[in-house]
């Protein structure tokens, strides 16, 4: 069952040094990534079928890629891929099945939850608008670069950190943040972003381990939803 009060499921972990806390709430963490990533999924798909060329004479009387059987190797649970022919529309209803009306105005509410602690690019990110805007991704990764507080940053070689700096300050235009962007409202984010990252930062030793668990868990979790939805393909 999904309800607003679910949106602020992840939030101790990034808030309060225990994020054992919300072990507790593993199934609502799952339902909510699960509704994200097939959201995403389905965006991503209808993003590259619409960017497949297609002959401005014949693509009348073609029929459309998302109809056409192809051959897909699919994942079971014994661990041996399946190959299947089927139609890469059908594929994605079964792997990603529509959202329902609740599931998009859940969807939306994370992402604006997301939107308003980490800016405008994780927003896209996790909105699944990826495809539409693909420098979101390098310019949060630049932004979590920035601050010095990227989890295993340090241990990296001085010119090694320094070349990815570089690289991803070419892909961006030289910018960190998007042009419509205003100081204020970047710096807001900013800040919150380099909130999160100290807190992940200073955990200690068994915190770490309670998180790490947490996304194990999700994970697989989300893996097995996976694997059961494709079994009446592999059937």
């Amino acid at each position: 069952q999904l309800s607003p009060s679910t949106l602020h499921a992840p939030s101790p972990c990034l808030r309060s040094p225990a994020p054992f806390l919300i072990s507790d709430r593993l199934p609502q963490v799952e339902n909510a990534a699960d509704v994200l990533l097939r959201q995403s999924l389905r965006k991503g798909f209808s993003a590259f079928i619409n960017s497949l060329p297609r002959p401005p004479l014949l693509s009348s009387f073609l029929p459309s890629p998302e109809t056409v059987p192809t051959m897909f190797l699919l994942p079971t649970s014994s661990g041996s891929p399946l190959p299947v022919f089927r139609p890469p529309q059908e594929l994605l209803e079964v792997l990603a099945p529509k959202l329902t009306r609740e599931e998009e105005l859940y969807a939306i509410s994370l992402v604006d939850l997301i939107k308003s602690a980490l800016g405008e690019d994780a927003a896209t990110i996790v909105a699944g608008d990826a495809l539409v805007d693909p420098r979101a991704a390098s310019r949060l990764l630049l932004s979590v670069v920035s601050t010095g507080k990227l989890p295993g940053w340090t241990s990296l070689p001085p010119p090694v950190a320094d070349a990815v700096k570089q690289v991803l300050t070419v892909l961006n235009g030289g910018s960190v943040r998007r042009e419509e962007e205003g100081e204020g409202s970047a710096g807001s984010w900013q800040t919150n972003l380099q909130e999160v990252l100290g807190t992940l930062e200073n955990l200690e030793e068994r915190e770490r381990e309670d998180l790490n668990e947490i996304v194990q868990q999700t994970g697989s979790r989300l893996w097995q939803r996976v694997l059961s939805r494709l079994e009446p393909l592999a059937g």
